[in-house]
């Protein structure tokens, strides 16, 4: 099985050395092994791991949300594939609260365009 440096894995996902210090110190990725030198030896497993991690936070998924759905996946039960479903169900309401927001925010700013030059702003009449 491969294994990498820190700044092996850093540079393949893109990220800092210090984003992978501050994972292992929240506990979202376990301390890896060290060399005899005590450098940082990450696994292909740890890097399948980071990649997911990373895949996670550009869906939306806060370091909390990211931190909860690693350690369901450390355990291999039933009711954590259940929760995990459950979590996943949640952000996806997310999505769709945030995706009709934009849409409202996007008709107000359409109609208070269209004014322009108006009197007042239609803008203003959604905030008041």
């Amino acid at each position: 099985m491969a294994e990498y440096l820190r700044r092996e894995i850093a540079k393949e996902l893109g990220v800092g050395n210090e984003t992978l210090r501050y994972y292992e110190k929240i506990g979202i990725i376990p301390k890896p092994k060290r060399t005899d030198s005590c450098y940082r030896i990450y696994s292909e497993n740890d890097l399948l791991r980071l990649k997911f991690i990373k895949r996670l936070k550009s869906l939306g998924f806060s370091l909390n949300e990211i931190q909860a759905v690693m350690g369901m996946l450390n355990r291999d039960n039933s009711v954590n594939n259940e929760i995990l479903k459950n979590q996943i169900g949640l952000k996806i309401e997310e999505i769709d609260q945030r995706i009709s927001a934009l849409n409202e925010l996007k008709k107000m700013l359409s109609l208070s365009g269209s004014r322009l030059g108006e009197e007042e702003c239609g803008l203003l009449k959604f905030v008041t």
